[in-house]
């Protein structure tokens, strides 16, 4: 394959290089337990935690809503969700929800943090398979 006009690749590596849902997922356990639903499954808090993200971006997309930060997203929908498995955000302190909502941070997915620490590895891997 000639690849001498191409001078740049660039992919979504979201949920193929970093592993979203396990690290999520590894995340929210400790939090469910402490708050009470310890026997909630940590990877479907992160599926429903997730489901909530298009409807997000789409109000931001429509103009329906301003610009906002995903960090503030993703807040608002952690505590969206937190009901459907018993919690009462208001009764979590915000630093416990401030830490939680770090489980989407993408330095944190580079560095290994949530159980990820094959992120890193990705973008070699497919760059030494386009020195093949």
């Amino acid at each position: 394959m000639a690849l001498d006009g191409v001078r740049a690749l660039v992919f979504d590596v979201f949920g193929t290089v970093v592993d979203w849902r396990s690290g999520v997922a590894s995340e929210a356990e400790p939090f469910l337990k402490r708050h009470g639903a310890g026997s909630a499954i940590p990877t479907a808090f992160a599926d429903a935690w997730r489901r909530r993200y298009s409807p997000a971006m789409e109000e931001v997309r429509s103009g329906r809503r301003p610009f906002t930060r995903l960090d503030v997203l993703h807040r608002e929908n952690l505590e969206a969700v937190l009901p459907e498995f018993g919690i009462d955000p208001a009764s979590v302190p915000a630093s416990e929800l401030d830490e939680l909502n770090l489980a989407w941070a993408p330095i944190g997915a580079m560095a290994g943090r949530g159980g990820r620490p094959h992120t890193a590895e990705g973008p070699l891997y497919h760059r030494a398979a386009l020195e093949r």
